[in-house]
């Protein structure tokens, strides 16, 4: 599952939230938000709150602006 959710984010250049990842999964949303929490916490991914979109320089072209959610987006620093 780790590996299906890491090649979702390989497939966009935008932000996913929970919801849509568990819709192109066809999962459980709290198994696909367990398995979200571990790969932030591997450093593969990074969670963006609202307030940081406000000094993001895309964020006039960025999805995530309008979607009040959490937000997970591949870590530049993931190994």
């Amino acid at each position: 599952m780790l590996s299906q959710i890491l090649t979702e984010f390989g497939n966009t250049t935008r932000g996913l939230c929970l919801e849509e990842i568990v819709q192109r999964l066809g999962k459980n949303p709290r198994v696909v938000e367990g398995a979200l929490d571990l790969l932030v916490n591997m450093g593969k991914l990074d969670e963006i709150e609202s307030s940081t979109c406000d000094l993001c320089p895309v964020r006039g072209v960025c999805g995530v602006i309008s979607a009040p959610k959490r937000i997970y987006i591949l870590s530049a620093n993931r190994t």
